[in-house]
């Protein structure tokens, strides 16, 4: 029987997908390296997001960190330059990218008083335009319980 193959042999055999998972695996190790040069609580808000032409472009959860990470961008480049690790960067872009915000709950539909309910069907029966005679039985029915 042929066992299946596993993921690391597959990932090793195609050239593209090894590719992909050294620069994910080198990126991530800069990563964690950048936010060594970045003081807390700002490091923790922070990700790099690629290296290009001697560009750092690290994404930031707000627009808050973002301004306060603006401000310490002289400093990371003093402090990148005496890191061997980093290629040469010229230039730091920081970009706010919000996380996902969890889906709402679903609001609840507006209720009327028993009163208003009568009030709105009372002025239906006397409305031609079926259109709007059906909007505010719709409405009528909104009724508190």
């Amino acid at each position: 029987m042929k066992l299946p193959r596993t993921v690391s042999h597959i990932v090793t055999r195609f050239g593209r997908l090894k590719q992909l998972k050294d620069q994910t695996d080198r990126l991530r190790a800069l990563n964690e390296r950048l936010k060594c040069h970045v003081q807390e609580p700002i490091s923790q808000h922070m990700t790099l997001a690629t290296i290009r032409d001697g560009c750092l472009v690290i994404h930031v959860d707000t627009p808050t960190w973002a301004a306060r990470l603006r401000f310490k961008t002289p400093e990371i480049l003093a402090s990148l330059a005496d890191d061997g690790l980093f290629p040469p960067i010229r230039s730091i872009r920081i970009r706010s990218i919000p996380e996902e915000q969890p889906p709402s709950p679903p609001s609840r539909r507006p209720r009327i008083s028993p009163d208003s309910a009568a009030e709105l069907k009372a002025q239906a029966s006397s409305i031609q335009d079926d259109g709007v005679r059906n909007a505010l039985l719709r409405l009528a029915g909104r009724v508190k319980e």
